[in-house]
């Protein structure tokens, strides 16, 4: 088995080499897919092998491998910052090394910060797989062929991913009902370049994406459920997302407001909803501790009481004509912000996109409505 993994290697490594003289910086993702064969790879003549935190400009060596940069996917890294990793490997290329950097984690998985450009202008290099033995698709996973138990593998594998990579995949698998083939229908190229890097999907030229191992969709499938149902803590963006998604409730609420006290005077209150919604805007004001309050009347602002989906709907009624917005403004918000409200209220995770998508609207709703 080794002697497979070595000659697995000896392939690997020689692909590599031949892309590094050709884009001078490569960002390789490997994980727990490629446990037994990275090491080997790595175990390179006239190469240079470090350790991110220890990186260092003086080398006789003209390549040089960065391993460990899958801390800087974590909130917090010991060791330079990313911006004085950058101004090192800039340095390296200069004086014409050749560098490749390595991570666990996938490059959608790094967030935007000064010298994260290092990771996104590397050029990709996909790791290859192995052939099958037998009737065994778990075979071409250079770990399972090192020993390791395939649901081990794909645990491991999986939250390597990050949180946002496969809250996407649950979107695609579990509430669109997507098979292994459709499922990149929904995915986008950076979560798809993600899933590729971790060895769990392939790309066949002139064809399309495809799992790695389709007869074993069903097992990825099931281990995909149990990795998110563990994953208890919050996402590091919540913060951000949370206090943009009340700032831009809180404007169209303010803006509604005005609008309806301008068009319906004193007595707005009482006139703003229909009798339906009046009577579960009053019934979620009592159950919420306000039971001396016998009508909406009474409600110091009636419309802190509707949901996202029912203000947009009070907006864009007829008596409120959109709030002088085209009919379009209020469709893409719906269609791009309520999701990401719900999810934040269901306590679900995050698409990897969802903080640039808040953040986009929150700027669009502060120019349209102040």
């Amino acid at each position: 088995m080794n002697d497979e993994l070595r000659a697995q290697a000896t392939i690997v490594k020689a692909a590599l080499h031949g892309r590094l003289r050709r884009f001078n910086l490569l960002f390789v993702q490997h994980g727990a897919v490629y446990d037994g064969l990275t090491d080997l790879i790595l175990d390179a003549e006239n190469s240079t092998v470090v350790r991110f935190e220890n990186l260092r400009t003086n080398y006789d060596d003209t390549r040089v491998h960065v391993t460990g940069l899958e801390r800087y996917a974590l909130e917090h890294q010991a060791g330079p910052s990313l911006g004085e990793l950058r101004s090192t490997v800039t340095e390296l290329l200069e004086r014409g090394i050749e560098v490749c950097l390595w991570s666990r984690a996938p490059r959608v998985a790094f967030a935007p910060v000064p010298g994260s450009s290092l990771i996104q202008d590397a050029s990709p290099f996909f790791l290859e797989l192995m052939s099958t033995v037998g009737n065994d698709p778990g075979s071409a996973y250079p770990a399972v062929r090192a020993g390791e138990l395939l649901s081990d593998v794909y645990a491991s594998a999986l939250a390597e991913l990050g949180v946002g990579v496969l809250a996407s995949l649950d979107r695609a698998l579990f509430d669109a009902q997507l098979d292994a083939t459709t499922m990149f229908d929904i995915l986008d190229a950076r979560e798809i370049e993600a899933l590729r890097g971790a060895g769990l999907v392939q790309y066949h030229e002139g064809t399309a994406y495809r799992l790695s191992t389709p007869l074993l969709f069903s097992e990825l499938k099931a281990q995909l459920a149990s990795t998110l149902s563990c994953q208890i803590r919050p996402q590091a963006e919540l913060a951000a997302i949370s206090e943009d998604l009340w700032a831009i409730e809180r404007i169209i609420r303010r803006s509604l407001r005005s609008k309806a006290i301008s068009d319906l005077g004193p007595k707005w209150r009482g006139s703003i909803f229909n009798q339906d919604l009046n009577e579960r805007v009053l019934g979620r004001a009592q159950n919420d501790g306000s039971v001396a309050i016998k009508s909406v009347k009474g409600l110091r602002d009636p419309i802190e009481w509707l949901t996202l989906g029912e203000l947009i709907d009070v907006v864009t009624s007829a008596k409120f004509a959109n709030l002088e917005q085209p009919r379009i403004f209020w469709m893409k918000f719906k269609q791009d912000v309520v999701p990401v409200r719900n999810r934040l209220s269901h306590m679900r995770h995050f698409n990897h996109s969802d903080r640039e998508v808040v953040r986009m609207w929150l700027s669009q709703v502060q120019r349209a409505l102040g």
